[in-house]
């Protein structure tokens, strides 16, 4: 009696299939796809319902279906060649590179036969030679691919850079590294943008030696900057590289005084930086900076001497879901130089930054999150403090909290210790050709300990809003943000540039 049910299932699976099959055949894909279902769910450890379920939604136009049964089947034979193969193929029409690697990588392809860079750009061919993480003739693994992608990045000089795989008749590829060449227009409209927030910042590469020079004049009366920098690649390698720079600032501060002070600092140093992978970078810089604070007799001023280390490691990267997260370190130890002001000081930073775009392809959605903590030890000079506000300066976003009134900054919270968390929704508006528009609402909460502004003393700061972001050719962004503080019930409008 048993063996008569068994022969009875497996018969009526086999019917499933067929008729199935007789389906497909004859393109009607929906009752090819009802029948494939049911010996699936009859018999939910054969591949081949899977497989076939996935081709018919493919046929059917929905491959997000297509890729849902392509991962059930690998998950019940992950070296299927075909399902690999056919999961691969999927991403890489979506533009998602890396996951069609991590598939492609298990049975061995893409191997790539030419490797070509278009348009060509005009630096050092060695320079280019050791950006390339893989050699024509060999499999081109997803760490290989990361790593050539980091290094060309690090040149400075590729604009929307892809890769682009063409496959050939004897089943290898060729692989060719795309990028914008941007007219000057382009470069001049980017500076000229700034000019509306006084500010113009120039940044230009110089040619065949990847040098890149950069210029910032900040025109604000109530908080005037210069900066200067020159970079380029140490030994002619794109994994390492050195970095010169000076800054001079004035600024007018108010701690809710009646009398405004003044923040003077001059600062010049160095710096390396080193890419020795994709998922690994770090950095060191030496500072030698002076300041003083007319008008605030209790911060003191002088000379101080610094040196600084960071990192940035991804820990957390899943190519099927476009979710990444980073961890980044930094640690600042420096010496003030003075009769009353002398001393050591130092401080820390650790962030914790997650991205994920939520659809399978493009930015049309995008999701960002940091949680990030600092502190200061020591005898450590006033700018050295943290201030969660959000502008050009200040890279921890409480952006319900104005960084300035009346043009003077001092209004936001400072402190030597705080904790803060962001999160970011944006979706896109407008994306023409060399420009990308996104809106969507932010939230912000913060706490600041040892405080010197007195405003929202010891509390936990809450601040909603909505933000828009204008990105233009060469990392250029607008950033036009309002929140409110949902505890003291202000708000704030920011804009600034980067």
């Amino acid at each position: 009696m048993i063996v008569l049910v068994l022969l009875a299932a497996q018969l009526a699976f086999a019917d499933h299939y067929e008729r199935g099959m007789e389906l497909a055949r004859a393109s009607s894909w929906a009752e090819a796809h009802n029948e494939f279902l049911a010996g699936s769910i009859e018999s939910p450890r054969d591949k081949r319902f899977l497989l076939e379920l996935a081709g018919v939604e493919y046929k059917l136009g929905d491959r997000n279906g297509a890729r849902h049964f392509l991962r059930a089947a690998l998950q019940l034979d992950p070296n299927d060649a075909y399902a690999n193969d056919f999961l691969a193929t999927l991403y890489f029409l979506d533009g998602n590179v890396d996951a069609a690697l991590q598939y492609w990588n298990r049975f061995g392809k893409p191997r790539i036969e030419n490797i070509a860079i278009s348009p060509q750009p005009k630096i050092r061919p060695e320079l280019l030679d050791r950006a390339l993480a893989f050699a024509p003739g060999e499999i081109l693994t997803l760490s290989r691919y990361r790593s050539t992608m980091a290094w060309l990045t690090e040149l400075d000089i590729f604009e929307g850079l892809h890769l682009d795989l063409r496959a050939r008749p004897d089943g290898s590829f060729d692989a060719t590294f795309r990028w914008n060449q941007l007219p000057g227009w382009i470069r001049i409209a980017s500076v000229l943008a700034g000019v509306p927030f006084e500010i113009l910042d120039v940044k230009e590469n110089l040619g065949e030696d990847d040098v890149t020079v950069g210029a910032l004049y900040r025109f604000d009366a109530q908080k005037r900057r210069v900066g200067l920098s020159f970079a380029s690649p140490l030994n002619r390698s794109p994994k390492a590289g050195y970095a010169l720079f000076a800054d001079a600032r004035s600024e007018t501060w108010n701690l809710g005084q009646p009398a405004d002070f003044r923040v003077r600092k001059i600062a010049a140093g160095a710096g390396l930086r080193f890419v020795p992978f994709d998922r690994f970078s770090w950095e060191t810089h030496a500072t030698v900076a002076d300041r003083s604070f007319p008008g605030a007799p209790q911060f003191a001023g002088g000379l101080s001497v610094s040196h600084s280390a960071s990192f940035r490691y991804r820990f957390l990267d899943v190519p099927d879901y476009r979710l990444t997260a980073d961890l980044h370190g930094s640690w600042e130890t420096g010496r003030m130089f003075g009769r009353t002001s002398g001393g050591l000081f130092s401080r820390t930073q650790w962030s914790v930054r997650g991205q994920w775009f939520p659809k399978p392809r493009g930015t049309d959605y995008e999701v960002l999150a940091r949680i990030s903590a600092g502190a200061v030890m020591g005898k450590a000079p006033f700018d050295q403090l943290f201030m969660l506000t959000y502008d050009r300066d200040y890279d921890l976003p409480l952006r319900g909290h104005r960084s300035t009134i009346d043009g003077k900054r001092g209004s936001a919270p400072i402190g030597r210790r705080y904790i803060l968390a962001n999160l970011d929704f944006y979706k896109a508006i407008w994306h023409p050709p060399l420009v990308t528009i996104d809106v969507g609402p932010v939230l912000d909460i913060g706490r600041v300990w040892d405080q010197v502004t007195a405003k929202e003393k010891g509390k936990v700061l809450v601040d909603a809003g909505v933000q828009f972001r204008l990105g233009l050719p060469g990392g250029f962004q607008v950033v036009l943000s309002y929140a409110r503080d949902l505890r003291g019930g202000s708000g704030a409008f920011n804009d600034f540039t980067r």
